[in-house]
């Protein structure tokens, strides 16, 4: 610097001349209501990166290098990252995702045991495709169709579980509990008769739970069935008939039996008069 008198002052200034960093960052995309990572993979010629400002695109900022964030609403949101070193700043926005969840349901009905219970899908799911269906019939048996079928062994209650995941890998449960009824054990007792008389049909059918509320039973000889808990029936003339017998119960579980009846022939009189 010289002034006007011609004197002159000499000073050195040393410049630090910072380098520029470059933005950038991994996203790992999530489900709705989980949280997505994002991981800075920002860079620096030389000395370090200070400080990182993020914008998650919905209202929401944080300041930490590798921070998580959670969106309730599924959705496409632009986040942006400014990195700074000193007075140096870069920035970056990129796209991330929160991929919505579905909702698992269904619906079946309860079944007499022997019957096929059926499981009719129910879920839904906005802005994805449910891909996978898996069925567990509470530890019996299991399945990878969207509606499903499956007969149970013994009667019971059970419980039936639906996993559902989208073509985004979402996933959500669903448990119902169908009850599966017993049968009733149809049977009866008779006896052999004579041609003309009566017979006695006694019905000592059971079920292990509820109350069987009707019979219906089949002599076999085309006369009119009877829905008599023990009835009595005439057959017209002797031989062997089927007889069958089918009951049910109060939820509408029904079983059948038959067995062979002998109506045995009246013995013929014959008789002579020899002359006197």
């Amino acid at each position: 610097v010289t002034d006007g008198q011609g004197c002159t002052t000499t000073e050195n200034v040393v410049i630090t001349q910072n380098d520029v960093p470059v933005a950038d960052f991994v996203i790992t995309d999530a489900c709705s209501g989980t949280p997505v990572d994002f991981t800075d993979a920002s860079t620096i010629g030389s000395g370090s990166i200070t400080g990182w400002a993020w914008d998650f695109g919905d209202g929401s900022q944080s300041t930490s290098q590798n921070p998580s964030h959670s969106s309730n609403q599924p959705g496409t949101y632009d986040v942006t990252l400014v990195v700074s070193a000193g007075n140096c700043t870069d920035q970056i926005t990129l796209q991330a995702n929160s991929y919505p969840n579905p909702t698992a349901d269904f619906a079946t009905a309860n079944v007499c045991v022997g019957q096929a219970a059926t499981f009719t899908d129910n879920s839904s799911v906005t802005g994805s495709t449910i891909s996978q269906w898996a069925w567990d019939f509470d530890g019996q048996g299991n399945a990878v169709t969207q509606n499903a079928s499956f007969t149970f062994a013994n009667a019971g209650t059970y419980s039936v579980t639906l996993g559902v995941v989208t073509s985004d890998l979402c996933a959500d449960f669903h448990t119902e509990q169908i009850t599966v009824y017993p049968a009733p054990v149809p049977s009866f007792t008779t006896a052999a008769v004579c041609e003309g008389s009566a017979t006695s049909f006694q019905n000592t059918s059971t079920v292990s739970s509820g109350t069987i509320v009707t019979q219906a039973w089949d002599f076999g000889d085309g006369t009119n069935p009877s829905t008599a808990s023990s009835p009595n029936h005439t057959y017209p003339s002797a031989g062997t008939y089927s007889v069958t017998l089918a009951v049910s119960t109060a939820v509408g579980c029904v079983a059948t039996t038959s067995q062979n009846l002998t109506v045995n022939p009246l013995p013929a009189i014959t008789s002579s008069n020899p002359d006197v």
